[in-house]
């Protein structure tokens, strides 16, 4: 009788797998005030004093100017807290002094926060910043020069500045007029943007008015170079500029007049070894170039060592899902997922689905290399509603999880849904949640969908495994 029971119940354990390893698991921070700004801040073990234990996933947060730092499973109470000099605009985790920290950048100024003893530190060279006319710069953070250490990069649309970080604290500022465009560069990015403090997906860090300005390592040299996009009406050119301790140095300077003016551009190596090739992101409406719905395009033109060919050498197309971006980028390179609208296969289909106010769409990704694209194989079917405005924006986002494009989606009910390729997994928040983000939270390799619940005090990371 025993062996009979056993056996129903290891048959019952068997049977619930499945459903058991489609549920996410969370990782939780509560924090004691509706937050504006998060930031992952790495895995951290107990320092000595604190006694033994498991290694903590820490998150840094900011409400105004109070600046939080919580571990994973915490209690509201259990949130280290110190008040910064400025209401930051970014949170970035840094490296200050050899030492894990997180960036907190703001408009004018800056400061380090030591993550072991909550030390503050404002750069040397922002201690006078009225008097030397930074005031109105968005300072960002980045290791620009590879050294391992956190630089700070800003521009307020006349000049650029960087300002690289010595072993002992201190910084070098560089400066570079940046010439006035006769026009200001259009940016998709205001498509998809979730509020004024929450943004979804984007292709760059923030940039001027004027001027398109993001870093990112577009030689494979492990340097993060500055690239300078503007517009003078007719076209558009791009400076990649370098960045070390002599100053700014032209590392290329590209026409890109062949874009026009239309859409985003930017540029990308669509996987490591690849050659550099810019990009045009465009979202044609309902009418335009014979478009029956609102529709992502992106085109890749090649690059001489000079200028964008005049042709686009690959071109992608996904319909368009508010606050989505169909691009995205993983270690190993760039993503593009495709939805198609599914035709439905027979009348009682077609019956259900305009009783249900949804549309079926096909989920595909394509990973970006030398040779144009590679599509997956795998393909999802999506249901989404028929009443969707293009011009609302919704939470939503795009990220890139154990290698695959990842799709996440927050319905008015509350209901999380990941979709990748290779299937979804739902799981129900609650009415009132926002989707913030998605980071490798933990350092397994893996991304978490960041989800902050109603009330802004309690954020938690999703993972979903295929």
């Amino acid at each position: 009788m025993n062996r009979v029971r056993l056996a129903l119940a290891m048959a019952l354990l068997v049977l619930c797998a499945p459903a058991l390893a489609r549920e996410p698991r969370a990782i939780v921070w509560e924090l004691p005030q509706p937050i504006d700004l998060l930031a992952p801040a790495g895995v951290r073990a107990p320092l000595p004093g604190e006694g033994r234990g498991p290694a903590r996933v820490w998150l840094a947060a900011s409400s105004g100017a109070d600046f939080y730092l919580a571990a994973d499973g915490n209690l509201p109470g259990d949130v280290d807290v110190v008040s910064l000099p400025l209401r930051p605009e970014a949170l970035f985790p840094a490296v200050f002094r050899e030492r894990a920290a997180v960036a907190a950048c703001g408009i004018g100024t800056a400061v380090f926060v030591d993550l072991d003893s909550l030390a503050l530190a404002v750069p040397d060279f922002l201690d006078y910043t009225t008097e030397n006319g930074l005031g109105d710069v968005l300072w960002q953070a980045e290791d620009l020069n590879g050294d391992g250490l956190t630089d700070l990069w800003g521009t307020n649309g006349q000049s650029l500045y960087a300002a690289l970080q010595r072993p002992d604290g201190s910084f070098a500022l560089l400066s570079r007029d940046l010439p006035p465009p006769a026009a200001p560069t259009p940016r998709l990015r205001e498509l998809w943007r979730v509020s004024a403090r929450r943004v979804a997906h984007e292709l760059s860090s923030r940039s001027s008015v004027e001027h398109r300005i993001w870093a990112d390592d577009l030689t494979g040299d492990g340097r993060r170079e500055l690239v300078v996009l503007s517009e003078d009406g007719h076209g558009r050119r791009a400076d990649i500029l370098g960045v070390d301790f002599a100053g700014f140095s032209l590392v290329r300077a590209l026409d890109l007049a062949s874009l026009g003016t239309l859409g985003d551009a930017f540029l990308l190596t669509p996987e490591a070894g690849c050659a550099l090739a810019a990009a045009r992101l465009r979202l044609v409406l309902p009418g335009e170039e014979d478009a029956l719905a609102p529709t992502y395009v992106l085109e890749l033109f090649s690059l001489s060592q000079t200028a964008a060919a005049h042709t686009p050498h690959l071109r992608l197309s996904s319909s368009f899902l508010p606050g989505f971006m169909p691009l995205v980028q993983s270690p190993d390179g760039w993503h593009w997922i495709s939805l198609i609208p599914r035709l439905p296969a027979t009348p009682g289909e077609t019956a259900r689905l305009a009783a249900e106010g949804t549309i079926g769409m096909t989920l595909r990704a394509s990973r970006l290399d030398r040779h144009g694209a590679r599509h997956d194989t795998s393909v999802a079917q999506v249901r989404l509603s028929l009443g969707t405005n293009p011009r609302t924006m919704r939470g939503g986002f795009t990220s890139a999880v154990a290698g695959h494009p990842l799709l996440a989606r927050l319905d008015a009910d509350g209901v999380l849904t990941m979709i990748a390729p290779q299937g979804e997994r739902s799981v129900k928040v609650g009415p009132g949640a926002a989707l913030v983000g998605a980071a490798d939270v933990n350092g397994d390799g893996q991304g978490e969908v960041l989800v902050l619940k109603p009330g802004a005090r309690r954020v938690e990371a999703l993972a979903w495994r295929p």
